[in-house]
């Protein structure tokens, strides 16, 4: 398992951020903390960074966050 703080520290140092917000759980304790921690990182996330893109894989839905001062692409390749 990983330390909280450091947690919180990485996602506040990252300029984009994937997060997994919603899919099947495992029982492994890595992923349980990941899933615990889930609704204070996303809280964070949608008051400190953009959202700007959303993905399913396998199973999973996550969602792309972006550091605000980072302009929006202009177009899809």
């Amino acid at each position: 398992e990983a330390d909280e703080k450091l947690i919180m520290e990485r996602v506040a140092l990252s300029d984009f951020f994937f997060l997994v917000v919603d899919g099947p759980v495992s029982d492994w304790p890595f992923d349980r903390q990941q899933r615990a921690l889930l609704p204070k990182v996303q809280a964070w996330c949608e008051a400190n960074r953009r959202p700007v893109a959303r993905y399913e894989i396998f199973g999973q839905r996550m969602v792309l966050y972006q550091r605000p001062e980072i302009p929006f692409a202009s177009g899809r390749p």
